[in-house]
């Protein structure tokens, strides 16, 4: 087996990875903290300062934890992964459960143009919609219409009728 290499800053390849909280901030308090900061629903620094942080203070935090991971990677500890894994999850869960940001009709005419070939980063910029954002509407009208047949036949009736009336074209 080769030597594994010590990546600068990181933590020491020949030892177990530290799984203790970084600043206060455990694996799934990051994860969390990542997640809303990567749907960018509102200006990071007031994200940040709700958490108790400055931009410095999350960077240092941040590239521990990632560091962190890595080393696992390189050690082929996939338990600290799935552990990572199992966070981002649950927070996107935790996120999901909220009140979707888009609308069913938002929600519609963004599938209609993405299904009727629009580029999707074109479609989501025309609704200023980022796509991390677009992905938790997504998995919040998922779970929705899965549970309600009668939501997804109109939700599928309202994508067809902006498809036919060409809004399948926004964002091309």
């Amino acid at each position: 087996m080769a030597e594994l290499v010590q990546l600068p800053g990181g933590p020491n390849p020949a030892e177990p990875v530290p799984r203790s909280a970084v600043a206060g901030f455990d694996l799934a308090r990051y994860v969390g903290l990542a997640a809303e900061l990567a749907e960018n629903a509102e200006p990071r620094v007031a994200v940040l300062t709700r958490a108790g942080l400055d931009e410095m203070r999350w960077f240092e935090i941040e590239k521990t934890w990632l560091l962190r991971l890595a080393t696992a990677a390189l050690q082929g500890d996939i338990a600290l992964l799935q552990e990572h894994e199992a966070a981002l999850a649950a927070a996107q869960a935790e996120r999901t459960a909220a009140k979707p940001l888009l609308s069913m009709e938002e929600y519609a005419r963004i599938h209609a143009a993405i299904e009727g070939g629009a580029d999707p980063s074109r479609a989501l910029a025309a609704a200023d919609l980022s796509p991390t954002s677009f992905a938790r509407s997504h998995r919040a009208w998922t779970v929705k219409l899965a549970s309600d047949t009668e939501l997804a036949a109109s939700f599928r009736a309202m994508v067809e009728r902006f498809r036919c009336e060409g809004a399948g074209r926004v964002g091309e």
